[in-house]
């Protein structure tokens, strides 16, 4: 089974998928070469708008993880030489 997600943007190279505000429901985490894109899902098969976060360094990955141990999952994004570290607040 196969599900078609809306809204992805385009030249879009890494996607990871996590239940990123812990409702059960697998959210969207993509990225193209100088941006992150975040998408809450709302249900099977149903997305909030995408949030854009636009980078001045091009993109080498990203990984997703709780690095506050407050039990959410954050996000790390390697980008130039630098590692950009977005805590979930939600």
């Amino acid at each position: 089974m196969h599900q078609s997600v809306p809204d992805v943007a385009t030249g879009v190279f890494q996607l990871i998928a996590a239940d990123l505000n812990r409702d059960g429901h697998q959210d969207l985490v993509t990225a193209s070469r100088f941006a992150v894109f975040v998408q809450i899902a709302n249900g099977p098969g149903s997305y909030e708008p995408r949030r854009t976060f636009a980078l001045d360094h091009g993109i080498g990955g990203m990984e997703v993880a709780d690095l506050d141990a407050d039990g959410s999952l954050d996000l790390v994004v390697g980008a130039g030489k630098r590692a950009l570290v977005f805590l979930n607040n939600r």
